[in-house]
């Protein structure tokens, strides 16, 4: 069986940008980083330098 969603509703729907919303890009990226090491496209070892590399853009930010 192969379950599917469906959206049926946008609540608060506006652009999400690198200045107001830091924390949900960071979460975003890292769980799409995750994602791609699960399926395998990335091995640990790239998927460890691809956080880091988020970790120290993040600082560069600040």
């Amino acid at each position: 069986m192969n379950p599917s969603v469906k959206l049926t509703e946008v609540l608060y729907n506006r652009k999400i940008t690198a200045e107001r919303d830091q924390q949900f890009l960071r979460e975003f990226q890292q769980a799409v980083l995750l994602e791609l090491r699960e399926r395998g496209v990335l091995t640990e070892t790239q998927f460890r330098y691809a956080v880091a590399q988020l970790q120290r853009s993040d600082h560069v930010r600040r």
